[in-house]
């Protein structure tokens, strides 16, 4: 979380690139250094509260939560949500707590 805070950290190397995910409902693509640094911290936020974490969940969630396209980097995160259960079943009922905690629909 310390590292999103340095300046250029998201506008160089491989981070220069635009990040793409291949959703479901299509690709979902991150050019601004400000929205894949909201991705970067809401990953963060769901790492935190998986080790138990919860305050630290919440403080990188609310350093996103007035982001303007925090909707669409929500969607990904689903998406992530989605994947992390399928792989890990046992962690359904903790990726669901996280969901009902921040409001994330599952969509």
């Amino acid at each position: 979380m310390k590292d999103l805070s340095q300046p250029g950290i998201l506008t160089a190397g491989d981070n220069a690139a635009q990040w793409a995910f291949d959703l479901p409902e299509g690709v979902v693509t991150m050019d601004a250094p400000a929205t894949k640094r909201a991705y970067a911290l809401l990953t963060v936020s769901v790492s935190r509260y998986l080790k138990g974490d919860e305050n630290g969940a919440d403080e990188a969630w609310g350093l996103v939560s007035e982001f303007p396209e925090l909707a669409r980097v929500e969607g990904v995160l689903d998406n992530d949500l989605k994947i992390l259960t399928k792989t890990r079943p046992e962690w359904e009922g903790q990726t669901a707590a996280f969901r009902k905690r921040f409001s994330l629909s599952t969509r």
